[in-house]
């Protein structure tokens, strides 16, 4: 059947990839598709998410193996702009190991690529948590934690209450678990690495070695945001992303990482 995928612009010559984080799906996405009118743009439902629940078990790996055959069938010239973000920043690393000549460049952000021990906790907790996740409280105290503006509220909870125990360990432990891949010295493509400033140090340590892995990687720190800024700011994100696929300057609150 095949990973959910909403189209648009089809007309246009060149193609946008999205792939949305953990406890998303494609809805995050929908302030890129009303601006990016001038693109041909594939917004993907990852497995287990949305769209996509009876596409297997969650994996990176195979996350990334259905996002390239998409790429395939769909892109214009069987090659694509990846954006990934939090978990599908992690699934796009993931592709570009894989098969970057898929790939003209990727966008990420906020991707996770070290352990700590705040990780390890709340795996931990998970079997204590997903008792009690349908909630509205505590789906309404992760949605406010995350700092997800409230017009989402409604899609945030649709999200989590779709989302099984078993489907959230598994997504959980891919995201915790993932790394830079071994061969990530191969990877050709251009990458935008991007964090927030006000995200974790292990999201910095990330971004850096990252960075150090992939040879065409420029890090950016993003100015007074933290890890949900695609959401809550999302003209920002989208200018950005523009100004990277058009090889043009990048805005003024991006800041070169200090490497």
């Amino acid at each position: 059947m095949g990973l959910y995928v909403e189209e648009s612009g089809q007309k246009n010559k060149t193609t946008i990839v999205f792939l949305h984080g953990e406890g998303t799906s494609s809805w995050m996405w929908r302030a890129q598709i009303d601006q990016l009118t001038n693109y041909h743009i594939l917004v993907l439902d990852l497995p287990e998410h949305r769209g996509s629940m009876v596409e297997g078990a969650f994996s990176i790996a195979n996350s990334a193996e259905k996002v390239a055959e998409i790429i395939r069938k769909k892109a214009h010239g069987g090659r694509a702009h990846v954006v990934g973000f939090s978990l599908g920043g992690q699934v796009a690393i993931q592709l570009l190991s894989i098969a970057s000549e898929l790939v003209e460049s990727a966008v990420v952000s906020g991707v996770l690529v070290k352990s700590n021990l705040d990780n390890k906790i709340r795996l931990s907790l998970l079997e204590l948590y997903v008792l009690f996740k349908h909630y509205n409280f505590l789906i309404r105290a992760k949605f406010r934690r995350y700092g997800i503006p409230e017009k989402y509220y409604e899609e945030f909870k649709k999200d989590s209450l779709l989302t099984t125990p078993k489907s959230l360990e598994r997504i959980l432990t891919e995201n915790f678990n993932y790394r830079v891949p071994a061969n990530a010295s191969n990877i050709q493509s251009r990458l935008l690495l991007l964090v927030g400033e006000k995200e974790p140090d292990i999201m910095f340590m990330s971004n850096l070695d990252l960075y150090k892995a992939i040879p065409e990687a420029q890090g950016f720190v993003v100015s007074e945001m933290n890890h949900f800024w695609p959401l809550q700011e999302p003209a920002l994100f989208t200018k950005s992303l523009r100004a990277w696929i058009e090889n043009k300057d990048l805005p003024k609150e991006l800041i070169k990482m200090p490497y």
